[in-house]
């Protein structure tokens, strides 16, 4: 017998249960047969019939479709094996039928000569999968029919009834659809059947929406065995006759009409709206053709029992049970917050406000756990960053224990992306950051002998030897960049190898130039990582060479076990490789379909992609803490606090896949399953479960924009039915700015701090300072730099390359070498593009290399790189390298003469050691290695920059003031021309002067000082008539420098690009407001300003 009990609480029909098991015991060793809609269902179920029976034990939780096959498959005679029918399987038979079934489909032929051909003709079965899956269950007669020849006439079923005829004439006629048949006639005119396998009775559990055939089935099986469905009903009234609408706040409802009275095609609005679904789950339960089903009149033991009306969710909850819809002024008190929906910025803020409002119903209650909370999101991928930034953050004190279930095996696990990684490589740019990220995996790096220090040593060496992308000319050739080595892993990977082996690096061997610049022992790490590049290489190759799916399902099982070892004491790990390998299990379906038959690398690649995007079996539900999980897995069950995030117009209900393609969504029949009816239901569903609280969040407002965004429909229209029978009295835009809130954009909003609304607030007290600084008096920011400093010990002998690199720049020598501040950037980023311009610095290095080279041969460099140039990679590729290289030609070429003639007058310097005596007793010492007869001879190729010029001013007063003749002479370009710098200084001013320096030297090495020598030199260039014809009083040069720094069209350099100079010249100040008292001023007058009176231009030998 059929037995139908139905009841709003599954609590209730869990109690149900456990009293049905003990009054029809099981034999002992025979388990209970339980129809669940999930196994997270099953868990819960299991978990309330231990807490009323002590013990949950002996019990079989199928799922109704495998409950349905295994009954089919062993009760008809001579039944065929029907797996082949299977969602996973009729994927890949499809797939091995297509080819045939193009050449009589012209429909089918077109869409597979597309390209890449594979792909599309495994994308096309998996469609046709997904919907041939769907006729099996709802349209067994449609398919019958389509095997007589019948019913082909309208699309889509005139090209897909000859795709299912095809399908079955490969496979067997006896499919799961005629089954079925053949089991219900079988039951309804009393043939013989198999029943030895059937349990002695069945109990259904939490089936809202069961497919109708397999309500037949069962229903069939009740003229043999017991069958118990328990329904969860959102109401006690019969309501499957109610219409479908929309709820609106413009009709006016029936006057006098008592609860539970209104007509049946009107009822409860939230049923009518959300509802959809289970009416029509309703309508095929009591129609007339299972009309044997039994009621049993079970009284007060199983009485609908309404929540009451104390709070606005019993209210609405009870009006739903009792199909009462009638306005009521009351609305909600102030401190009822049992019904709550947040408009926030973004899925971060709505994670952090929900953080805050579980704290506060936990505080509320000192009976509610966090394992009584429950939240769904329709996306958890996309918020589980957010979930685990705010719950599991270790610093919040208020930590409350979480569990994330449901998530894609992709976003699971580093290994699950790289496995993802592998699956594309036959499509990777091989871009060094990529492999890389690779290498970095912890499995791998177990597995290929690598740690951290091994990695930052190889980013440095890849990085300087010009690995940018392509594993080599193919790769590039393969995504149209050109066929040339240059910038690939082969190309760095041979200059690093050869470097290995020669010493010198201006000597190509085979035609490549070595990168020497290698540390011995690390070498080691060099060799391992050649070995993995290897390994992929190999992988890729095997990629492209077709297989069957057996021999796929060992090639990834191959690598997967040269690439990764893991951490046997690591939980996490193992767990992602166990669902790497769940996923990859696909491929034994596959072969158990296809047998031999080849499959490409793109067939692979989607295949296994997607059941990487899909989430495994194994997922943490009921922890113990707070539940985040998706949708389907434990809607509809109780839980005291029940909270909905993601509540997005276009995220929720979903959409429907395939709808011009899918005849049952293009022709539906009552009791079909639809993907957005269903989330309506889930809706409806969870504002019943919810004892306590309901609680729903979504992005009110856009991060950027500050726009208003809707919330989903059904958010909308719970709002507008509230309006309508709760709030009346309000207008449509107060009941809305009654009912939601709107959650400031930043967590230090000072509403949170001092908001009369009882629905903002925080638990997150750091915050505050920052809230209270956004209200106090902004005071001018204190100068980093003040007048304390630092008491050095005296240096009795100081470097001549100490005071030249301090004086380049005091700030940073004061703030890194003495306070061991830490500001440049660790750019530990890796640059995958091949150079097409050069940077300063390397532009310097290689004209200073090309300036040596030009000397050493004395001859002027050709307008074309040489061999062992480009084999280096430092210029862009051919043909762009000619432009680069010939800018940085013509910035030597010019100087090379003067260079020549300097060094005809004395081909050989002579190498001085200085040690001078300071007035003040100590000692100055260094050596000048170019030192000359006559002085210092200086040749900068390329700009002649003040850092320059004052490195080589301090060279030269320290030759002068040893007593040593001659003068200074300075060779650089000035606005693409050659400009000579020349100075000649006595000894005693030079002494003068390098003790005039010193001192600044000393001041450095006590606090910092705002000093650059580019900029010192341009405020005392635009003071004196040497530099300019219109030279500025002090004042005017400084209120220029200002501007300079101030600009914001092309920012200063010494601002924007050094981390030093900025905390020495904060704005708005920057280098002072006057001349008179501005340290910078007098500084540049001190260091600079001999040296701009002193070293002036003069002609240029001919």
């Amino acid at each position: 017998m059929f037995h139908l009990y139905h009841h709003h609480d599954q609590i209730r029909l869990a109690e149900l249960l456990a009293v049905l098991r003990q009054r029809q015991p099981a034999a002992p060793l025979a388990p209970d047969t339980v129809l669940v809609p999930n196994r997270s269902v099953g868990r819960w179920l299991q978990m309330q019939l231990a807490e009323s029976e002590g013990v949950a034990a002996n019990l079989a939780l199928p799922l109704p479709a495998k409950f349905v096959w295994d009954i089919l498959g062993g009760s008809l005679p001579e039944t065929p094996d029907s797996s082949a029918f299977e969602r996973g399987n009729l994927r890949w038979h499809l797939y091995a039928l297509l080819p045939r079934i193009a050449a009589s489909q012209p429909r089918v032929a077109r869409y597979l000569d597309g390209t890449p051909r594979e792909l599309r003709r495994l994308q096309l079965a998996d469609q046709l999968a997904d919907v041939f899956d769907q006729y099996l269950i709802y349209r067994r007669d449609m398919l019958l029919a389509w095997e007589r020849g019948e019913g082909e006439q309208r699309s889509p079923a005139d090209w897909q009834a000859p795709i299912w005829r095809a399908l079955v004439g490969a496979l067997t006629e006896r499919h799961r659809a005629r089954l079925l048949e053949e089991f219900i006639q079988a039951v309804e005119t009393g043939q013989a059947l198999d029943r030895s396998h059937w349990p002695a009775r069945v109990y259904c559990f939490g089936l809202m929406n069961l497919p109708p055939d397999y309500l037949r089935l069962l229903y069939a099986l009740g003229r043999e065995i017991d069958v118990h469905y328990l329904l969860p009903n959102p109401s006690d009234l019969y309501w499957g006759d109610i219409q479908r609408q929309p709820v609106s706040v413009l009709a006016a409802p029936e006057p006098g009409t008592e609860p539970g009275e209104a007509p049946i095609t009107q009822g409860h609005p939230l049923l009518a709206s959300l509802g959809h679904s289970a009416r029509d789950f309703l309508r095929v339960l009591y129609a007339d053709e299972l009309a044997a089903i039994q009621e049993p009149e079970l009284g007060d033991a199983l009485a609908y029992d309404p929540p009451g009306d104390a709070t606005l969710l019993h209210r609405l909850q009870s009006g739903v049970i009792r199909m009462d819809a009638t306005p009521a002024v009351r609305g909600s008190d102030a401190d009822d917050a049992s019904l709550q929906l947040h408009a926030c910025h973004g899925p971060l803020r709505e994670v952090q406000v929900l953080h805050d409002h579980i704290l506060d119903r936990l505080a509320a209650d000192d009976t509610l756990q966090p394992r009584d909370i429950l939240v769904m999101l329709p996306d958890v991928a996309a918020y589980a960053p957010a979930i685990h930034s705010v719950f599991g953050n270790p610093d919040n004190r208020q930590r409350l224990p979480y569990t994330v279930s449901d998530q894609p095996r992709l976003s699971s696990h580093p290994i699950a992306l790289t496995v993802n990684a592998l699956l594309n490589l036959p499509l990777s740019r091989w871009s060094a950051s990529e492999v890389l990220a690779l290498a970095a995996v912890p499995a791998v790096q177990r597995r290929f002998g690598l740690d951290d220090g091994d990695l930052d040593l190889l980013r440095h060496w890849l990085q300087q030897a010009g690995v940018r992308w392509g594993l080599d000319a193919d790769t590039r050739t393969q995504h149209g960049a050109g066929s040339w080595d240059q910038n690939t892993w082969r190309f760095g990977l041979d200059r690093l190898l050869l470097g290995l082996a020669q010493s010198r690096d201006d000597t190509l061997v085979a035609g490549v130039a070595p990168w020497t610049d290698l540390e011995g022992g690390s070498t080691n790490a060099l060799g391992r990582l050649w070995l993995l590049v290897d390994t992929l290489r190999q992988w890729r190759d095997t990629m492209t060479e077709p297989a069957p799916a057996d021999s796929w399902h060992q090639r990834l099982n191959a690598i997967m076990e040269t690439l990764f070892l893991s951490d046997r004491d690591d939980a996490d790990e193992r767990a992602a490789l166990e669902a790497v390998h769940d996923a990859v299990g696909v491929l034994a379906e596959a072969h158990r379909s296809l047998g031999d038959e080849p499959l490409g690398w793109e067939a692979v690649r989607e295949a296994v992609g997607g059941a990487l995007q899909e989430s495994g079996e194994r997922q943490p539900f009921l922890g113990g803490g707070i539940t985040f999980c998706g949708l389907m897995p434990l809607r509809a069950l109780p839980y005291r606090m029940i909270a909905l995030l993601g509540m997005n117009d276009g995220a929720f209900p979903r959409q429907e896949r395939n709808r011009s393609f899918n005849l049952i969504r293009r022709f539906p029949r009552t009791g079909d399953a639809s993907v957005r009816d269903d989330d309506r239901l889930l809706f409806l569903q969870s504002l019943m479960a919810a004892r306590d609280v309901f609680y729903v969040s979504y992005t009110g407002q856009d991060v950027r924009s500050g726009e208003t965004l809707e919330p989903a429909p059904v958010v909308g229209e719970l709002l507008d039915f509230l309006h309508r029978h709760h709030f009346p009295d309000h207008t449509r835009r107060a009941a809305g700015e009654r009912l939601v809130t709107t959650q400031p954009m930043q967590p230090f909003s000072p509403r949170y701090f001092s908001s009369a609304d009882a629905a903002v607030f925080t638990f997150q007290g750091d915050w505050h300072p920052a809230t209270l600084a956004m209200h106090e008096t902004r005071d001018e920011p204190q100068p980093f730099v003040d007048d304390a400093g630092l008491t050095p010990d005296p240096e009795p002998v100081i470097a001549l390359d100490d005071l030249k690199r301090i004086l380049d720049h005091p700030a940073r020598h004061f703030l890194r070498d003495c306070l061991r501040l830490r500001l440049e950037r660790d750019d530990a980023a890796v640059d995958d593009d091949e150079p097409r311009a050069l940077d300063g610095l390397t532009a310097h290095q290689l004209r200073h290399e090309l300036f040596t080279a030009a000397c050493s041969s004395g001859e002027a460099l050709p307008l074309a790189p040489g061999p062992v140039l480009r084999a280096r990679g430092v210029l862009p590729p051919p043909p762009l390298d000619l432009g680069v290289y010939r800018e940085q030609v013509e910035q030597i070429n010019p100087l090379l003469p003067v260079w020549q003639q300097w060094h005809a007058e004395y081909p050989e310097p002579t190498p001085v050691a200085v040690d001078i005596a300071l007035p003040d007793g100590r000692r100055l010492a260094g050596r000048l290695a170019d030192a000359r007869p006559d002085g210092l001879r200086r040749t900068r190729p390329g700009t002649l920059r003040a850092n320059h010029r004052l490195a080589d001013w301090i060279d030269y007063l320290a030759l002068a003031a040893s007593g040593a003749p001659g003068s200074l002479r300075c060779a650089g370009l000035a606005n693409g021309t050659v400009q000579i710098l020349g100075a000649q200084v006595e000894q005693p001013h030079a002494l003068a002067l390098l003790q005039s320096l010193v001192d600044v030297h000393d001041q450095a090495r006590q606090q910092p000082l705002c000093f650059m020598p580019g900029l010192a030199t341009t405020f005392m260039e635009k003071q004196s008539p040497h530099w300019t014809s219109k030279p500025k009083e002090a004042q005017a040069a400084l209120e220029d420098r200002n501007g300079y720094l101030a600009g914001t069209w092309f920012p200063a350099w010494e601002l924007a690009n050094d981390p030093w100079f900025p905390l020495v010249a904060p704005p708005p100040t920057l280098l002072g407001d006057d001349a008179r008292s501005s340290a910078f001023c007098r500084l540049a007058a001190q260091v600079c300003g001999p040296m701009v009176e002193t070293l002036l231009p003069v002609e240029a030998p001919s």
